[in-house]
């Protein structure tokens, strides 16, 4: 299942929502045994991101736009990380190939959208 956007929502925002979901389902049903090595980062991660792009939005572009850059970069970092762990994690067995490549999709769709949006605020900064 995933998010349908909501009527103020970004498509990126959705994205995120849509990654976290993925991520907990699948880290849920990881055996117990890594569940303090990898699903708590998976999942942190995953949250993290849409923390830090909620965090960007508040921020005004004209005014603030090294903040938001700031947390842009730092959602971007986090979306890089979790990439990294699903990969170890399915190394070890906590999730599988299947799941792995899914989580690449939902991370490769939200930071091309991240990607997008500090382009645009670039731009609008400049204009």
């Amino acid at each position: 299942m995933n998010y349908k956007s909501e009527p103020n929502d970004m498509e990126l925002f959705t994205k995120a929502k849509n990654l976290i979901k993925y991520v907990i389902d699948v880290t849920e049903k990881s055996p117990k045994q890594y569940r303090v090595a990898f699903v708590n980062r998976l999942q942190g991660y995953a949250l993290g991101v849409l923390e830090n792009l909620i965090s960007a939005n508040m921020m005004q572009v004209k005014t603030n736009l090294a903040n938001r850059k700031s947390y842009q970069h730092t959602a971007h970092v986090q979306l890089h990380l979790l990439s990294n762990f699903a990969y170890i994690a399915m190394q070890s067995g906590a999730i599988t190939p299947k799941n792995f490549t899914e989580i690449g999709k939902h991370v490769n769709d939200t930071t091309a959208l991240l990607t997008a949006w500090g382009t645009s605020d670039t731009k609008r900064a400049i204009a």
